[in-house]
């Protein structure tokens, strides 16, 4: 039985067809493995950088809410306190009315 050399050739050609195109399937299989991890990789780190930039943002509101505390309570302090001199104020006039001076006809002391 001879094989005509035309056939072995064709043989051959289809054997290598399949063999190189299993290997650029391998290979192509592998770039976009590493082009996945790569992408993972930078994203990963984008999140990491998006958690630390949000856990400083609540740090910050924590230190933003206490100095709002205090401020109120400060503001409480001083309306209580300017409550307090209104009425002393208020009674210092009130003892001026009594007082005038001798033109108005009322009593000097």
């Amino acid at each position: 039985m001879t094989i005509e050399f035309g056939f072995l050739i064709s043989i051959i050609s289809a054997a290598a067809a399949i063999f190189f195109g299993m290997a650029a399937y391998e290979r192509n299989k592998r770039k976009d493995i590493e082009k996945n991890v790569g992408s993972q990789a930078g994203t990963e780190t984008k999140l990491e950088i998006i958690q630390t930039t949000l856990t400083e943002m609540k740090a910050e509101m924590k230190s933003d809410r206490e100095e709002r505390r205090v401020y109120n309570e400060k503001i409480i302090r001083n309306e209580s306190s300017l409550a307090a001199l209104h009425k002393r104020v208020d009674r210092i006039e009130n003892a001026m009315k009594f007082v005038s001076t001798p033109e108005q006809g009322g009593e000097t002391h």
